[in-house]
This record gives C-alpha cells, structure tokens and sequence, in this order.
C-alpha cells in the first residue's frame, strides 16, 4: 500500500445539508471525531503514506483544521479546484502528475472496511478502475452496476430504469482504486462527475466492481447523516468490518422467500410469501448480514443459463426493495449430482460439497465476511437446511412446510419466515424484551 497515493474528495458545497450550518461535510463528528479525520486514519492504518485532499467549499476551514486531524507520520496535502469540477473533474486538477495508483474516498461517506481487500481485488484484475458497490434498500431510484461473475463491469444503468430491466441490486458506495491512466482520460475545462461521466465511458478500459457487505454510507443529507450517527453510537458501523465475526443470517430461497412452485425458470415464476420482505428488512434494520444460500439445479438442468438466474434474482432482489429491505450476498450451487435429463449440463451434473445438505455455501459466504456463530442462524424449509445448520454448528429455524423433518425434531418451526426472524432476533444479545 505504500505505492498507493490517497485521494479524499472533498469539494462538494453541502447544498443538501441545509439546517446543519456551514459546516464542510468532512468536517461534521462522527461518533464525537471529524469524518475526515476517521478517513485520514483509515488511510494511514492502512498503510498509504500520502494523502491528497481535494477541496473546494471550505477549503480554508479545512486546511486551518488539518494539523490537528492528521495522524502522526501521515503526509497530507490539499489541492482546491479552479471552479466546481465535480467529484470527477477534481482529480484531473489534483491528480494530474501523479504516477500512481489512488485510492479514492468521497469526503461524505462514513465506512469501515478493509481497504486492503479492495486493493488486493483491484490488482488481481486488469482493472483500470475499480468501484466498491454494495446493495441498498431503495434500488430502484438507484444508479445500478451491472457485473459479469469476475465482477467486471458490463453496465452503468442510470435512474430512472426503463421498464423490465432486471440487474442486481448493486449501486456504487463512494470508494475507488484508479489507476493514472483514467485520469488522464479526464477533461479539466468542465465539471465531471466519476461515475456518471469518467468510469462510464471508460468500459471498455477494463472497470470492476468490488461487492462487499461492509459499512459504507453517504451523510451527505441531514436524515442520512442522523442515520450514520445513530450507527455509529450503535456500534453497527465498527462491527461490520470484513475481519469481524458478524451477525449473519442464512435465508433459503424456494419455500422460504418465495412460494414454492417447482423448479423456478423464468422471473415471472418468483413471488415472495407475504411477510418475507419485512423479515429481510428487520434483519436489515438490525445490522445483520443477509445472506441467501440456494440450491438451484436448473442450471445443471439446463433449465436456464447464468445470466437467466441472475435476471431472477434481479427478480427476488426488485421484489425486496419495494418494501426496503435488500439480501447482502447470494451463493447459489448450480450442481446437481444425478444425470439423465434432457438438455442437462454435463459439466454440472456432478457430486460437490455446495449443494444442501453440504456447507460449501456457508464456506463460500464465509470467505467474504467472517460470522459469528453465537450470533447467526439458518432459515429454511427442508431437511437439507435443517442438515446445514446442524453441520456448520448452527441453529435452524424452519418456517413454512418443513419439508422432510421429522414432527419430534427439537428444531424450533414457525409459521413462516416473518415470525421466525422475529423469534431469533428476540433471542439475540441486547435484544430487548
């Protein structure tokens, strides 16, 4: 990381932050302390010995503040824009002689995560940029990120969406590895926006985008910044870093989401079960990672393809948001181990150990984020959840049908998935009762 030169946008006006003051963004407390000085240190405890910060609005308040935000050892510069250049137009101001990788935060976004991950990530890639994305609660207002399954970026979809577009909900979150030759493909006469203008029509350059469950939020409204606030005396912002073991809870689809109709195909096929969105959203609410794990042997079927189960799980993930709740991360198996069907995959069609009852797809989501298993839980409907949990050292609620179980199984059973959240988060610690 010691290659790496830090970039902090911090330019914006805060037009949007009316009733606050005059305050710059970057400088409104977050848990008592400066958000640029929460992102200096980051930067610095992350290795990067350079930082540049890119002003414009308050700049002279923030160059008066920054000796006593800089953390020791830490070089810190500030480069203020000739006139309002946008979030991208900036860094073709201050970044233009520079010969280095940046790491590049928005000045009005609280996070914690790793940034080293992101690094590693961007250079395992031939990546001349790379964006951090994340799902939210409200995707269809959203700019959304469309990814190939190597997180490449196929697509920016820009709001409003036309309709029957079915993408993932995945909208960038204020975090950026750029590489020197995207900036030199940025104009310095007017402004630019990074993502609407620079990373969009840089596609063809090679643009990923680097998903992670981590807290990242934009404050940059007085409801938002109320809400990162809250977060953060919560103790939900420094809890969701990726080395911390997290409160997760691992939701099957059919039967459990949404009705059980057979082998689902084709998006038209999913409807959720009433009261399935309020349970995601009240796991949301309560900082709880929601991870789907799915056996979906259509693919090994030859029933639909990789892009066609995407476009269902756009489906499932579009159903959600409409009542604001969002899945964090989705592992799938695509295998199943008996041959014979028409139109099968050959290559699909075999034993592996992420098909239920086998944990790999708890590894699998466990690979992204560490969980803590005092604090995390299954929800399914079949024998073949119940078997997981038991083999990862999980309980397991079971909602629904129970499929498979024997009536004198001690596993407690809910009538669906609502009422089996609303019982584990009742038993969770802190939980009031």
């Amino acid at each position: 990381m010691k290659d790496l030169l830090g970039v902090i946008v911090a330019g914006g006006a805060g037009t949007r932050m009316a009733g606050l003051g005059d305050t710059p963004k970057a400088l409104l407390p977050i848990g008592g302390r400066p958000l640029l000085q929460r992102q200096l240190e980051a930067m610095a405890d992350a290795g990067i010995p350079e930082v540049l910060i890119a002003t414009g609005h308050g700049a002279q308040r923030l160059e008066a503040e920054l000796p006593t935000l800089t953390p020791p050892g830490l070089g810190v510069r500030l480069s203020r824009d000739p006139f309002p250049a946008g979030s991208g137009g900036c860094l073709a101001h201050a970044c233009a002689e520079v010969d280095r990788t940046l790491l590049v935060l928005f000045g009005d976004v609280v996070m914690h995560m790793d940034l080293g991950a992101l690094v590693a990530f961007h250079r395992s890639r031939p990546a001349q940029a790379t964006a951090v994305v994340h799902p939210n609660d409200h995707p269809y207002d959203s700019d959304l990120v469309q990814l190939d399954p190597r997180g490449r970026v196929l697509a920016l979809h820009r709001k409003p969406h036309p309709d029957g577009l079915r993408v993932r909900n995945l909208v960038t979150a204020g975090a950026f590895v750029l590489e020197p030759g995207i900036i030199a493909t940025i104009p310095t006469d007017r402004p630019q926006d990074l993502v609407h203008d620079i990373l969009h029509g840089a596609l063809d350059l090679g643009v990923y985008g680097y998903t992670t469950s981590e807290y990242l939020k934009d404050m940059g409204t007085p409801r938002r910044y109320a809400q990162v606030e809250q977060d953060w005396q919560s103790g939900r912002v420094q809890g969701s870093h990726r080395s911390q073991p997290r409160a997760t809870a691992f939701l099957d689809r059919d039967g459990t989401l949404n009705e059980h109709v057979g082998l689902v195909y084709a998006p038209a096929q999913l409807r959720l079960i009433p009261g399935a969105a309020p349970a995601v959203r009240l796991l949301n609410q309560a900082g709880v990672r929601v991870v789907l794990t799915t056996n979906q042997p259509v693919l090994a079927r030859g029933l639909c393809d990789a892009t066609e189960l995407e476009g269902i799980h756009a489906q499932l993930e579009r159903l959600l948001a409409a009542e604001g709740a969002y899945l964090d991360e989705i592992q799938a198996c695509p295998h199943h181990p008996d041959g014979g069907f028409e139109g099968e995959v050959p290559s699909l069609k075999i034993p592996c150990t992420c098909r239920k009852p086998g944990v790999g797809l708890i590894h699998a989501a466990e690979a992204t984020q560490a969980f803590d298993p005092q604090d995390s839980a299954v929800f399914g409907d079949t024998w073949r959840d119940l078997e997981m949990a038991r083999t990862a050292g999980l309980p397991c609620h079971v909602v629904g049908a129970a499929q498979g179980i024997d009536p004198d199984d001690p596993a407690p059973r809910h009538r669906d998935l609502l009422h089996g959240v609303r019982a584990w988060l009742a038993t969770r610690p802190g939980a009031q009762t």
